[in-house]
């Protein structure tokens, strides 16, 4: 993660339950310049969240997010992005398959698609509830997809698989039930001190602006991409006072 220096940044990375390493990356913004202040009390955080075949440790890890970032914890605003490695449209692999209910056999079943209180995605309201997923917020009815077989053939395998693994989720200011870090276990500092405490008055709420994809154009004559995944670039600011 690369965050401004003149955001006076914390680094804090919390230990997820993962049989894969998988950690949250969190970084405190403690801006002391005046076209700043917007900023301070905030937090930007960024996990790759486990792959696979593994949505209870994805739904776990999640709500250990979600404490970190959530409406009680001590950040007036706070943005999580990462591979969450579900999609909001579809499961894994239903491209290849016809969906079935649990009541239908192979011989009654009609291809459609899957309802949408059937996927995965549902563990972002459950779990994380103040947040808010931006794709769909700022550009409705656009897929934004960040894995794209069909239009990154040379580093996706298969030719078929279409999913928005990759989010930004933004969560507006709450009053938190405490203030201050606390250092606990799992959780390591990695520059400069934990927050002595928000406190002041309540902050301006953080909105997004605008959201795109990035690295969707090839970089050689072959058709090679920077990546399997095309990144996202996500601008926000603070919200107009009403």
């Amino acid at each position: 993660m690369l965050v401004r220096k003149e955001l006076k940044p914390v680094f804090i990375e919390v230990q997820l339950e993962s049989d894969m390493n998988r950690s949250l990356l969190l970084a405190e913004l403690h801006p002391d310049r005046p076209e700043a202040s917007w900023k301070r009390g905030g937090a930007v955080a960024t996990a790759h969240f486990e792959s696979l075949n593994t949505a209870d440790t994805r739904r776990t890890q999640l709500r250990a997010c979600n404490g970190e970032l959530g409406a009680s914890s001590p950040y007036s605003n706070a943005v999580l992005v990462g591979d969450f490695n579900f999609d909001d449209t579809q499961q894994w692999g239903d491209w290849r398959r016809a969906y079935t209910s649990s009541t239908e056999t192979a011989a009654t079943v009609i291809p459609r698609k899957r309802p949408s209180n059937e996927l995965e995605n549902c563990v972002l309201r459950q779990v994380l509830p103040d947040f808010e997923d931006q794709w769909p917020l700022l550009r409705p009815g656009e897929r934004g997809a960040t894995f794209d077989g069909p239009s990154n053939p040379v580093c996706v395998r298969d030719p078929l698989e279409v999913m928005r693994y990759d989010r930004v989720l933004l969560r507006g200011p709450t009053l938190p039930s405490f203030f201050g870090r606390v250092l606990e276990s799992g959780r390591r500092f990695l520059g400069g001190e934990p927050s002595p405490g928000l406190g002041g008055a309540r902050p301006p709420a953080w909105e997004g602006a605008r959201i795109e994809l990035v690295g969707v154009g090839a970089i050689n004559t072959d058709g090679l991409k920077p990546s399997d995944h095309y990144g996202l670039e996500f601008a926000l600011g603070p919200r107009p006072a009403q």
